[in-house]
């Protein structure tokens, strides 16, 4: 899970939720669905 731990994860973390979602389904998602939960 490591791979996965980038700057974008580190500023998923200091935005709002609903913030956090976006970013997360506009980043993350494509490349690990895993961390993509509603």
């Amino acid at each position: 899970m490591s791979r996965f731990h980038t700057p974008n994860m580190m500023k998923l973390h200091r935005l709002p939720k609903k913030k956090a979602v976006q970013v997360k389904k506009d980043e993350v998602e494509p490349f690990c669905p895993l961390l993509a939960f509603p």
